[in-house]
């Protein structure tokens, strides 16, 4: 919720980079909300063998887990690609990549993730395999934009070093830019990094305990669940440590409060 307020009074980031930040962050904040509280009462009817609130726990439990995941990876993509398209597009990017349209891609994640985990009531492969598309549809994204930009990074930074004295006033804005631009990406990768190892143990599990039902894979499977959980957690202290702009507001509303 502080994540939420800070990001709602900065104005130093860009409009639809701090829209997607408000979107990664809403996602967190309903994990801890819901989705959490709701494995607790799932495990507990499992515990106490009450089978119908099992049932009810469990169908629910999966209907918001396979759209808060989702949205979260989807979200965490689109910051990744838009980094990307501030690369290619320059001065244009705030003219192509407005608020409007950043909406739109919001709400396009949330319908996509409600409907398509919603069909767990009819048909639980849908759901799954939704998910685990979603992973490799989001490395496919982010795994090439990352690459792209540190590559286009480390050439900059080469033809900066063997430029020539005359462009050297030039070449040092130049250098600045680019750390600047080098962290914020890095930032970014670090939130990226921790969706992926929090989600990664989870998919595979997910795999094997789906191709083969056992008992014996269900403690472990659900231990893996319990991990995804810990990223919604972690993410809030990874915007204040690695942001710069959401630490100073985050300091900035505890201080008005």
């Amino acid at each position: 919720m502080v994540i939420l307020t800070a990001l709602r009074k900065e104005t130093s980031l860009h409009p639809p980079t701090r829209l997607l930040l408000r979107n990664l962050a809403t996602t967190d904040l309903l994990v801890g909300l819901f989705l959490e509280p709701l494995d607790v009462v799932y495990l507990l009817s499992v515990i106490h063998q009450d089978w119908y609130l099992c049932r009810v726990a469990e169908t629910t439990t999966f209907i918001v887990g396979y759209t808060l995941g989702p949205v979260s990876l989807w979200t965490a993509t689109a910051i990744s690609f838009d980094r990307l398209l501030a690369l290619k597009l320059a001065i244009r990017h705030s003219e192509v990549v407005t608020i409007k349209k950043t909406y739109a891609v919001i709400t396009t994640f949330w319908v996509m993730s409600i409907v398509l985990s919603s069909s767990y009531v009819i048909e639980s492969l849908v759901s799954f395999w939704y998910s685990h598309l979603t992973v490799a549809s989001c490395l496919a994204i982010s795994i090439p934009s990352y690459a792209v930009i540190f590559r286009w990074l480390r050439r900059q930074q080469t033809r900066v070093i063997h430029g020539n004295s005359r462009q050297q006033q030039r070449d040092e804005i130049t250098m600045l830019r680019i750390a600047r631009y080098r962290k914020t990406v890095s930032n970014i990768l670090w939130v990226k990094l921790s969706l992926i190892m929090c989600y990664s143990p989870y998919g595979v599990a997910s795999v094997l305990f789906f191709s083969s039902p056992s008992s014996s894979l269900f403690l472990p499977w659900q231990m893996t669940m319990s991990v995804v959980f810990v990223n919604s957690t972690l993410n809030p202290f990874l915007y204040c440590w690695k942001i710069r702009e959401v630490r100073k507001a985050v300091k900035s509303t505890f201080k008005q409060s």
